[in-house]
């Protein structure tokens, strides 16, 4: 486990080497490129939240990932995440993001809080309907 939690700290390139890391908890950092977690590919766990991240390309090939928090990032693509087949828990809260469509084929997926983004009631029903396992989805129709 790494636990950066507030640290000032905005380049992870020391990191990208540790290989066997499980769990990376980057909440409140400086962080936005996540490149050096590209390699990661034991990763289960990372924290995001309130940090300036937006680009998740470097998490595409993460397939072990099962807790990803984006909470009040700058994400507004969700696309790389659609092949994270073993994710369970997705936390988007705060996060511009509008288009659902890309975690449609993610069957894993337990629980979602898309609260306070710019997805419309329609397009979380419409995943609610895809995902059936997904119990818990959490939206409100307010948009900070």
């Amino acid at each position: 486990m790494l636990n950066l939690y507030q640290a000032q700290v905005e380049d992870l390139t020391p990191v990208a080497g540790l290989t066997r890391l499980e769990h990376v908890d980057l909440l409140g950092t400086k962080v936005s490129d996540l490149t050096p977690l590209a390699k990661l590919t034991n990763l289960r766990e990372l924290q995001l939240q309130r940090t300036p991240v937006s680009n998740l390309v470097p998490l595409k090939r993460l397939t072990s990932l099962e807790v990803l928090n984006l909470t009040e990032t700058k994400v507004t693509d969700v696309t790389p995440l659609s092949g994270l087949k073993n994710l369970r828990k997705l936390h988007l809260r705060g996060a511009p993001v509008s288009d659902l469509t890309p975690l449609m084929g993610l069957t894993n997926l337990e629980y979602l809080d898309v609260t306070y983004t710019k997805c419309v009631p329609e397009e979380v029903d419409r995943l609610k309907r895809a995902l059936p396992s997904c119990h818990s989805v959490r939206f409100s129709k307010q948009q900070k």
